[in-house]
């Protein structure tokens, strides 16, 4: 299959929560239409991403609400617009769902990256230090942390976890996934209080060194509006555009 860089940055977000609902032992289901699954409700891996989708099959939509009312707790909803037809966020709009996080799709080509020193207030992060980890994730992103997620994910040696630290605080965060030829960053984070200080910068080049040097080509993440310049800088592309619903149950 020739993998466009959009789909990579769908991919390499599929592929972690695949490998989440593997540790858990929990159901999923990947077909042409949708990828779901269900892990840890709560948590950024709790999901299904829509990658086709047929307007007038009433089918679709009936199974698509049995997915997404997962008895654990409801699924977060994720496509790349590109792909889908143009009426597809309206008919979500009135089925009841409503936007819970814009993001953009962006890709960095490795081969092009010059390694950088690591910063000694970098270090990575294991197995006894991921539930302080998560803590400052979710103090970074303003939502609950979701620490037996991040339990799951450290045993498995594709990810690698780090944190900036100041006096002995994890003030930043990042997640590398190494995802075959593609490295996926998650859960770049920075508390408020040390935000536009070059924190966030400053692990995004430690990951970067340790993406090419595991031979990964290509860099992919879903950007927020808030570091989407930031990415840029670096050299990242925008591929696409990323968006995550959510829907009330009645």
């Amino acid at each position: 299959m020739n993998k466009t860089d959009s789909y990579l940055t769908a991919e390499c977000l599929c592929d972690e929560a695949r490998l989440l609902s593997q540790l858990c032992h929990t159901s999923m289901e990947e077909t042409d239409h949708w990828r779901w699954y269900r892990n840890i409700p709560g948590c950024w891996y709790h999901r299904i991403h829509i990658f086709s989708a047929n307007p007038n099959d009433p089918d679709f939509w009936r199974h698509l609400e049995q997915i997404y009312h997962a008895p654990e707790g409801d699924l977060i909803l994720s496509f790349i617009t590109e792909d889908l037809y143009p009426e597809w966020e309206e008919d979500l709009t009135q089925r009841g769902f409503s936007l819970l996080k814009p993001q953009k799709g962006m890709v960095y080509d490795l081969p092009q990256w010059q390694p950088t020193p690591q910063p000694s207030q970098i270090r990575r992060i294991f197995e006894e230090d991921i539930d302080d980890w998560s803590t400052a994730v979710s103090r970074g992103f303003g939502n609950l942390p979701a620490p037996e997620a991040y339990r799951q994910l450290i045993q498995d040696e594709s990810n690698l976890f780090y944190a900036y630290e100041d006096r002995g605080m994890m003030v930043g965060t990042v997640q590398l996934y190494l995802d075959g030829n593609n490295a996926g960053i998650f859960n770049v984070s920075t508390l408020p209080e040390y935000r536009h200080k070059g924190i966030a910068t400053a692990l995004m080049r430690t990951v970067l060194n340790d993406a090419k040097a595991a031979g990964c080509s290509k860099a992919s993440l879903q950007a927020s509006v808030y570091g989407e310049p930031v990415y840029q800088k670096m050299g990242f592309r925008v591929v696409n555009h990323f968006l995550n619903y959510t829907k009330k149950q009645q």
